[in-house]
């Protein structure tokens, strides 16, 4: 098995040198990682995709569910991910990961005054997957 990854950004500004009790490594390892410009051949042959929900904003994504049309899977994930899913359903996608406030006034609240956002993000949202077919 090999991960792809597809991003806009040039694929060089990806990598990171760590340097380890081993030595100077780049990373990410294990992943092979490819321009824009290859995802259709890339997702042609993925037997599971994901999709950033940021595809909807940049307006890449009916391009890119296209082109993953034979995929086993198709989530979609992130934050701009998180809306009514059955639009996503009826495209082909197979699951979406998102997350959901659960506690608005404190998030408001944090968001307004507060300066470690990441602490208030981990404290006022819930990871939340809704899974194509699957009702409560």
């Amino acid at each position: 098995r090999e991960l792809h990854v597809l991003d806009m950004r040039p694929p060089e500004s990806l990598r990171t040198t760590l340097i380890t009790a081993n030595g100077i490594e780049l990373a990410p390892s294990g992943a092979i990682v490819h321009p824009a410009g290859d995802s259709e051949d890339v997702l042609a042959k993925a037997t599971a995709v994901s999709i950033t929900g940021s595809t909807f904003v940049n307006d890449t994504f009916d391009d890119l569910i296209h082109v993953s049309r034979n995929a086993r899977l198709i989530t979609v994930y992130g934050a701009s991910a998180g809306f009514i899913p059955d639009v996503l359903f009826e495209r082909g996608v197979h699951m979406v990961h998102s997350s959901l406030i659960s506690d608005p006034g404190t998030f408001e609240h944090g968001v307004l005054r507060e300066l470690n956002m990441e602490q208030v993000m981990r404290q006022t949202q819930r990871q939340q997957t809704i899974v194509a077919g699957a009702r409560r």
